[in-house]
């Protein structure tokens, strides 16, 4: 599997800075980055705050599995920051191993409390609670997301880690 013509999915849980980091690396490899809640909202012309609102969680995994269906069907090579959950299902992780490089951004649950705590960005799982239930949501969920996340082709820890070390990480991967 040659780098040059793969896409490279990152995934990992809310806040580990997979859309941040993914526009560094698309921008150093000079590609496409799709922040895939972005293409999401696009597509649907809402954001995914009001899908959630409106439609549930239930019918926002739905429309994420067919959209990321549409962007693993892209033909240039792209960056893709996927949802927190999205490759938490067999078949989408499935499909992204097959058709990606998909690389989990590991950052430990403190970590993970300090970045959302202080985070600004509208998030609906985690909307409205306290510090304590945000703590106890995120150990929870990324318990239960981690065995998705580790069947990834490559692991790096997302404390400190940089595009650099991203698209070096990316560039020597070797199946």
């Amino acid at each position: 599997m040659n780098y040059k013509n793969q896409h490279v999915f990152l995934c990992g849980f809310m806040g580990s800075g997979k859309s941040t980091l993914g526009r560094q690396l698309a921008k150093r490899m000079n590609r496409q980055f799709i922040d895939l809640d972005k293409f999401i909202e696009n597509k649907v012309q809402k954001s995914i705050a009001d899908l959630f609102k409106e439609q549930g969680e239930k019918t926002f995994r739905l429309l994420e599995t067919r959209y990321l269906f549409e962007v693993i069907k892209i033909k240039q090579p792209a960056v893709v920051a996927l949802g927190g959950g999205t490759a938490c299902t067999a078949l989408n992780l499935d499909i992204v191993k097959q058709n990606s490089i998909m690389v989990y951004i590991s950052v430990s649950a403190n970590e993970l409390f300090e970045r959302l705590r202080k985070s600004n960005t509208k998030r609906p799982l985690i909307k409205g609670l306290s510090p304590e239930a945000l703590n106890l949501y995120i150990h929870r969920t990324l318990q239960e997301r981690e065995p998705f996340y580790k069947q990834a082709h490559l692991q790096l820890n997302g404390s400190g880690l940089n595009d650099s070390q991203l698209f070096d990480a990316v560039r020597h991967y070797a199946p």
